[in-house]
């Protein structure tokens, strides 16, 4: 014998009231019970209006407990558009990291190959001089600006 579950339990419950509410008290000769086939079956369907209210609630809310996840759980579709939205923002960090990542691989490969890149760094971070070189700072006026540092040759 299979399993009884709690809906072929409501199945059986439901069919036994409907079968004892159409088919229950004497029999006469208006019908098939003592109040009459037609009041019978009123009273019945009365009973299934209430019983269906029940079920019909019992389904709205097993819907609504299946809905939940959807709407508000950790798969929902506003997290979902949150995420989409901080993985747009990583792309973008992405890129620029990548473009950083290149201009330094760059610089590290001219390093590698030339002695040029190695004094140009040297002047510029450090202060280098070369010999037969003067070092001059010039210091712009006031709201003008245009790279502070020069180096003239000396003659």
């Amino acid at each position: 014998m299979p399993p009884v579950t709690p809906a072929l339990q409501l199945f059986i419950i439901s069919t036994k009231k409907i079968f004892n509410g159409i088919f229950a008290g004497p029999l006469n000769f208006r019908g098939f019970c003592g109040m009459g086939y037609r009041a019978r079956v009123k009273s019945w369907m009365d009973t299934a209006k209430a019983e269906l209210r029940l079920v019909d609630f019992m389904l709205l809310a097993v819907l609504c407990a299946l809905q939940y996840p959807l709407w508000f759980g950790a798969g929902s579709w506003w997290n979902m558009a949150d995420l989409h939205q901080k993985l747009e923002i990583k792309q973008v960090i992405l890129k620029q990291l990548e473009a950083r990542n290149d201009l330094l691989a760059a610089q590290v490969a001219s390093l590698q190959t030339g002695s040029r890149a190695v004094e140009e760094l040297a002047r510029r971070h450090l202060g280098m001089v070369g010999k037969g070189e003067v070092f001059v700072w010039v210091i712009p006026a006031k709201g003008a600006f245009d790279g502070a540092r020069t180096t003239t040759q000396a003659s």
